[in-house]
Parts: C-alpha cells; sequence; structure tokens
C-alpha cells in the first residue's frame, strides 16, 4: 500500500513538473524577431520600431503572458496580444480579431502576424510600451 501511494505521489509531483514545461521562456535575439515581422508583412521602415515595442512588452519572450490586465483579460507572446480583442479561448476572448487561439500565439510567427492585424486598425500605439518608450522605439537600431 505505502508503494502505492508513493507511486501516486510520484505521478502527480511529475504531472506538475511537465505541465510547466509549456511556460518555458522562449527567448529570440532581435535578429530573429526581425525575420518574424518582416514575413508578418511589417514594411521595413517598421520592423525596427516593432523590435523595439517587443523587447519592452516580453523581453523578446515568445511565451510570456501577462494575465494581471484590470479588465480580467491576457496578453500572450512576443508582442503580448490581448484576449478580449484578438483571439480565442483566453481569459474574457470576446472578438477574435486575428481569428486564432490564445495559445496559438505562443508560436512567434503567429504572434508576428497577429501583431500586424493590430498594427494595421491601430498602428504603433496599440501597445503600451511603444507609448512609454516612443522616443526610443522610434528611432530603435536593430543589433544583428
Amino acid at each position: 500500500m505505502k508503494s502505492l501511494i508513493a507511486l501516486v505521489l510520484l505521478i502527480v509531483s511529475l504531472s506538475f513538473v511537465f505541465a510547466e514545461v509549456d511556460k518555458v521562456q522562449q527567448t529570440i535575439s532581435e535578429c530573429q524577431t526581425a525575420t518574424y515581422l518582416k514575413n508578418a508583412g511589417f514594411s521595413s521602415s517598421a520592423v525596427p520600431t516593432m523590435v523595439c515595442i517587443a523587447k519592452y512588452e516580453s523581453s523578446f519572450d515568445c511565451a510570456a503572458t501577462n494575465p494581471y490586465n484590470s479588465d480580467g483579460s491576457e496578453d500572450f507572446g512576443l508582442l503580448q496580444i490581448n484576449s478580449y480583442w484578438w483571439c480565442s479561448g483566453g481569459p474574457k476572448s470576446t472578438y477574435n480579431g486575428c481569428g486564432v487561439s490564445c495559445s496559438s500565439l505562443f508560436d512567434c510567427q503567429k504572434n508576428c502576424n497577429c501583431a500586424y492585424v493590430v498594427y494595421k486598425q491601430q498602428g504603433f500605439n496599440a501597445w503600451v510600451a511603444y507609448q512609454k518608450h516612443k522616443t526610443e522605439c522610434d528611432n530603435y537600431k536593430i543589433n544583428c
């Protein structure tokens, strides 16, 4: 009986360890970020500003989340795409403007593709990081 209890406890412990694997940081470089943004459709003149935004939104972490929005929504991935407006299956998801699941936004390219949709509708000001670091982001130089 004791060995059965020990086995169950081991299995439960391992399930917590493996559940955390999904949340492992996925930091990429400025150059990788720029490539994803170009592939998403951003112009070469917009890419440096968006790289700067990614720096401040997620520290270039494709697995970043921010579950602390005052409206109960959550931000996902490299460019912190909001669940209320842009994806489905997340906290407070309502509009799904990018037509994707929130969990898919941990994929760097899908996140940049959705960011392009956001950008086309709202410009750089859609990101709080841009508003707070506008001067730096408007003059950002990518170090590749």
